[in-house]
C-alpha cells in the first residue's frame, strides 16, 4: 500500500508541477505561434553563434600550426 502511495504522489508531483512550464506554452501557442517558439528561436541562434566561433577557433588553430593529426 505505501509504495503504491509513493507512484502516485511521484506522478501527482509530476503532472502538477513538473509540466507547469508545459502547460504554460501550451496556452501560448493558441494566442502567438512566435511567443510559443521563442525558446526554441533563442536555442537555435545560440546553437549556430557557437558553431561559428567554434570554426573561427578550428581556422585559427589550423593557422598557427598547432592543431595535431593522429591518423
Amino acid at each position: 500500500m505505501t509504495a503504491l502511495n509513493l507512484f502516485r504522489a511521484l506522478g501527482d508531483f509530476t503532472t502538477d508541477v513538473l509540466f507547469i512550464p508545459y502547460d504554460f506554452f501550451r496556452q501560448l501557442s493558441f494566442e502567438s505561434w512566435w511567443a510559443s517558439n521563442a525558446v526554441n528561436i533563442v536555442l537555435i541562434l545560440t546553437g549556430m553563434l557557437l558553431f561559428v566561433y567554434w570554426l573561427f577557433k578550428l581556422q585559427e588553430f589550423k593557422r598557427l600550426g598547432t592543431e595535431e593529426y593522429q591518423a
